[in-house]
């Protein structure tokens, strides 16, 4: 936990995952997630990603495309989905382009 403190998560899930567990243990690192939709049609819709994200106390940081990432100020770590290092790898590339 000491070395995840200034990391925040960077949080998208399919529905037929297990994601509210892997958001129970982020929760126990982090007081903040960034949330955002993947672009997918088993994607986890923003608004139950978002809302058990508040119930577990988290502050929500909602981006509505991956494209805002590249705005985010603070060190985050990809996780949640495999889908979404995915579209996080071609928004990198597009603005390495």
């Amino acid at each position: 936990k000491k070395h995840f403190n200034h990391i925040k998560p960077l949080f998208g899930a399919l529905k037929d995952k297990e994601w509210k567990t892997g958001m129970q243990i982020l929760r126990e690192l982090s007081q903040t997630i960034y949330l955002v939709k993947l672009e997918h049609h088993r994607a986890e819709s923003l608004e139950n990603l978002s809302s058990y994200a508040k119930e577990l106390g988290f502050e929500v940081v909602i981006l509505e495309n991956i494209q805002d990432i590249l705005s985010i100020e603070d060190d985050v770590i990809v996780i949640g989905s495999l889908y979404l290092v995915g579209e996080v790898k071609k928004a990198l590339a597009y603005v390495k382009q």
